[in-house]
């Protein structure tokens, strides 16, 4: 950027700049919200090479985090639309299986990732992450404008003039359209970012001027000499923006609507979604084993070290007490062997050998990519979390029926799944709930045995559940309350009525809830989908309670309605951070 230090305050002159409009697939933003929609078709092209900065985020449409953040980061982008010539803001679904190999190129494997990437980045780039874990408005506005401040890399849009002889710019070009800043302000590079639309529509320069204690706004029309201030004082960006947009407002200037996220749900029998949260599926747990490995497993480019020993112990413990079919406990089998004999895996090749395995044992092919029962109201509900959730409970409940050994190997299960959730969970704030929840209840202190760890886990699902009711990543076809009810198991409550929170203790009777929990995720598995349900291997067997496979379950009324836990157009603008003197 070429500004040259004429001994006053800096000035700097917008001429000239475009903005980028796409479209995408559906997932937590939409073509109505300010953002560039990415994806593994067109993220390359979009971004590497670009005249402009981006602001990248990459997210999941299943984590919870990233949808609580998403609302913020509609209205940050949305707030900051106005400086796509300088910096652009694109979001990516790194759920989407398409997307996988691009988030992996990217290094992200947790949600969400927020990346700037420089004007004329070169492929090679991995994109610099934001160090900030502030979701707020204002430190994404901060950190944005600070890091669009400091890429020389923009130059060709502006030119310096000299003090004193603004009106210059006019005499080469009568029907320029300018805006000058003098040297301005922290806020004013925010500020200025934000109000450009208004001036091009305007058809005027603006001067600007700041102090450590003021920021000075002069609109100045062409052909006049007399300038009409307007003094801001206090420490506040969004205010400055919000007082100088109601002054440019008195000027009879349209502001830009706000588009709104089109709302995307399936619509849903609300008795089926209740019923089919008492109801395990096979196909959910292959669905589940598969994302856990091909996708955010596969999503890290290297897995060495301590991830690598996550991963052959998660594979270890399925290969144990997976309650699937034959060829997929075979599979499971194939690719434990496969795992154990590495000192490190890529992500892209542990991927291709889950590919190629599947095709050779003919494991998967018939398994339905729709959820059943983690099945959510939209895409953003349920699924993969739920289908997790379901998997660890069947893996606590298998551990118990086949081990003899019932005490020393009662945290194997517990153990993996917190391994794999710390290590390659994509939810990053998820993630470290599960973990304070482990170390609030320590299970080395509080499980004896293997049927402890099944209960273990059925209370901190749902403390999680209690916790997560009614935030924005609930499900409102079908919210997250405490499992079961007293519906489909009026036994499994205490006689005394109680209600405490999350103390379940007191509230169950943990020996019917236990009994209810190795029915359902130990013998009463509904195949439904699938074509091969004579190749379950039948790893159990005795009374019911001692967890047979089977495709009907008569120990509950599956038919009952109660559920369980789901899951300006910067033509003009844009100004940078200056310190007092011009920076060249």
């Amino acid at each position: 950027m070429y500004m040259s230090n004429l001994g006053g305050p800096t000035l700097i002159i917008l001429l000239q700049g475009c903005i980028l409009l796409t479209t995408g697939e559906e997932g937590l933003y939409g073509p109505n919200d300010k953002v560039v929609l990415l994806d593994s078709t067109n993220f390359v092209s979009k971004v590497h090479g670009s005249k402009t900065a981006w602001m990248i985020e990459f997210y999941s449409s299943w984590c919870g985090h990233c949808i609580n953040f998403a609302p913020t980061f509609k209205n940050f982008s949305a707030k900051v639309h106005d400086w796509s010539n300088v910096i652009q803001i694109g979001v990516l679904d790194c759920a989407d299986d398409k997307n996988t190999n691009t988030c992996r190129n990217y290094e992200v494997n947790g949600y969400p990732t927020l990346k700037f990437f420089p004007p004329n980045s070169l492929n090679t780039s991995k994109g610099i992450e934001r160090a900030s874990y502030q979701k707020s408005i204002r430190s994404l506005m901060k950190d944005t404008a600070s890091f669009a401040a400091s890429q020389k890399e923009l130059s060709s849009i502006f030119r310096s003039v000299e003090f004193g002889h603004e009106t210059s710019v006019f005499e080469s070009n009568p029907n320029a359209k300018v805006a000058i800043f003098l040297n301005p302000s922290k806020h004013g590079m925010a500020l200025f970012l934000s109000i450009h639309k208004s001036l091009y529509q305007l058809g005027i320069p603006l001067f600007l001027s700041s102090s450590d204690t003021s920021i000075l706004a002069s609109v100045l029309k062409k052909g006049e000499s007399k300038l009409s201030s307007l003094e801001i004082k206090g420490n506040d960006v969004l205010q400055d923006v919000e007082i100088v947009m109601k002054k440019v407002q008195t000027l009879n200037l349209k502001n830009e609507g706000k588009g709104k996220s089109p709302q995307i749900t399936t619509q849903m029998n609300d008795d089926d979604v209740k019923r089919r949260r008492y109801t395990v599926y096979m196909s959910d747990l292959e669905n589940a084993l598969l994302y856990s490995l091909k996708h955010e497993v596969a999503t890290h480019s290297i897995i060495s070290g301590v991830k690598l020993s996550v991963l052959q112990e998660y594979i270890d413990i399925l290969s144990k007490y997976y309650p699937g079919r034959k060829v997929a406990r075979h599979f499971i089998k194939e690719l434990q062997a496969w795992i154990a004999g590495l000192s490190d895996v890529k992500g892209s090749d542990l991927e291709n050998h889950i590919i190629v395995l599947s095709k050779q044992l003919g494991a998967f092919s018939d398994t339905p990519k729709d959820w059943q029962g983690c099945k959510g109201s939209s895409k953003r509900y349920g699924g993969y979390p739920c289908s997790l959730w379901t998997l660890f409970h069947a893996l606590s409940v298998n551990h118990a029926g086949v081990t003899s050994d019932k005490k020393s190997t009662k945290l194997d299960v517990l153990k993996s799944m917190r391994g794999y959730i710390k290590e390659f969970f994509g939810c990053r704030e998820c993630a470290r709930n599960f973990e304070l929840e482990w170390l609030s209840d320590d299970p080395s202190k509080m499980v004896s045995n293997v049927d402890d760890a099944i209960i273990w886990l059925w209370k901190t699902h749902n403390k999680v559940n209690i916790r997560l009711s009614g935030d924005l990543s609930d499900d409102p076809s079908f919210h997250k309350f405490k499992f079961p009810d007293r519906i489909h198991c009026s036994k499994c409550y205490a006689d005394n009525g109680s209600k405490t929170g999350d103390n379940l203790t007191h509230e169950f009777n943990m020996t019917h809830v236990l009994e209810f929990l190795k029915t359902l995720y130990g013998g009463d598995i509904d195949f439904k989908g699938l074509s091969k349900e004579l190749y379950v291997d039948k790893v159990f067997s005795g009374s019911p309670g001692s967890f047979i496979h089977s495709k009907n379950g008569e120990l509950y009324d599956r038919t009952s309605t109660k559920g369980w836990f789901s899951a300006v157009d910067m033509i003009l603008l844009v100004l940078f951070y200056f310190a007092t003197i011009a920076l060249i």
